[in-house]
């Protein structure tokens, strides 16, 4: 076996994380060069390892294994094509650039025998992805869910627990290194969406787009939503799902959720993850683990190094057996909706709609309205949440209204 060199591009927060660790472990895993932009920036790391010229260390014949863990996506794309195109294996954390890129990543893969993994992109320090597409490679799946975002689940827990407005909940998320400056993709449930699309490649072998998938952030949640969910005993979670219906076709979306205390999200505190899987013959499994920080992710990075060098690719058996399941977005589920405008409600259909006070109701709608109205939603602030998920075999997802207690807000 040729003696591994690896290349790091990027040094920050998950970058960072994973040289400090992989200075525990074994020579193999520490990185022989570093690639980084700003040469002035002081760096925690051995500088005679760092570089500024990314073009140099991808065409280094001794770099075998390229790790990836910058922010920009196109640029990632870049450094992971080229470096797959010239036969090195790559570990990456950037799921956006993984979703945006799936199919070209994958036929490179195909064509040049080597391969990318990204666990640390999916749930950081859970290993989920390599339990999915390995072990549950020849079971059905039925359905996954889960808190596949731990900033959003800190926010929410902090707004929850500690009676934070939405604001001050954030400000803490960024000053704790679990939000960035910019949080949309997190708040906004889009860093979710792109982990369940990976998630669905690999358990149900689907591969699909973002805007196939409807999505809601939890960036509107305010008082009244709290007391909603606690007058029937739920928490909120942001929770991103995936299941078979009984036709045969794949529903998909992620949006804030009333759970339940029987529902293992509900335990699931802070920036820490959690993912159920129902499997045809092994039942419901959860699992758990952080979510978000520099060494969860590091940690989680530098499993896949090992693995990577130990010879272990995805298997995709899924994807590649051509199961003939599709996604259908005329799933039905049940809904919280709460507007400072009630007069908003005249331009939303709900069936089975239940007013409980002049600005918020619950009623069932199907995702494809769901999608449509998605910008009239987010333009008037409107918060919306699925209400606790039960499987129907009539294609609906929902919560029996009888489980909702009467509130005023």
């Amino acid at each position: 076996m040729k003696t591994p060199k690896i290349g790091l591009f990027g040094l920050g927060c998950v970058g960072q994380g994973f040289y400090d660790l992989s200075q525990l472990q074994t020579p193999s895993a520490v990185p022989g060069k570093i690639v980084v932009k700003d040469p002035i920036k002081k760096r925690n790391a051995d500088v005679s390892l760092l570089s500024f010229d990314k073009d140099e260390v991808l065409a280094d014949e001794d770099t075998n294994l390229i790790v990836e863990v910058i922010d920009n996506s196109a640029d990632a794309y870049s450094i992971v094509k080229t470096a797959l195109s010239a036969g090195k294996n790559v570990v990456t954390a950037n799921k956006k650039m993984i979703v945006e890129n799936l199919p070209e990543l994958m036929a490179l893969q195909e064509k040049t025998g080597a391969a990318l993994l990204y666990e640390a992109g999916v749930c950081a320090s859970i290993p989920i992805l390599r339990t999915i597409d390995s072990y549950f490679s020849q079971e059905p799946i039925s359905t996954i869910r889960g808190l596949c975002n731990g900033t959003s689940n800190y926010i929410l827990s902090a707004i929850y627990n500690r009676g934070w407005d939405y604001a001050v909940a954030l400000a803490e998320a960024q000053r704790l290194g679990f939000a960035e400056s910019d949080p949309t993709l997190d708040v906004e449930s889009y860093d979710a969406l792109y982990k369940l699309i990976i998630l669905t490649l690999h358990g149900f072998g689907v591969l699909l787009k973002p805007d196939d998938v409807f999505n809601y952030g939890i960036s509107n949640i305010q008082a009244p939503d709290i007391k909603f969910a606690k007058a029937s005993d739920y928490k909120i979670r942001q929770v991103a799902q995936a299941y078979k219906t009984a036709a045969g076709k794949i529903s998909l979306w992620v949006t804030p959720q009333f759970v339940s205390p029987s529902d293992p999200l509900y335990h699931v505190e802070n920036e820490f993850n959690g993912i159920t899987i129902d499997a045809e013959h092994s039942g419901t499994q959860f699992f758990s683990g952080r979510g978000a920080g520099s060494y969860p992710t590091g940690a989680a990075v530098l499993s896949d190094v090992h693995a990577s060098l130990a010879g272990f690719k995805y298997r995709y058996e899924k994807y590649k057996s051509n199961n003939g399941l599709i996604p259908t977005d005329t799933t039905e589920i049940e809904v919280y909706l709460r507007t400072p405008n009630e007069k908003i409600f005249e331009q939303i259909s709900l069936r089975n709609a239940e007013s409980h006070g002049r600005n918020f109701v619950t009623g069932s709608i199907r995702l494809a309205e769901l999608k449509r109205l998605k910008p009239l939603l987010e333009k008037e602030k409107v918060f919306l949440a699925s209400l606790p998920f039960r499987q129907e075999h009539s294609g609906t997802a929902m919560a029996g209204k009888e489980e909702l207690k009467k509130v005023s807000v």
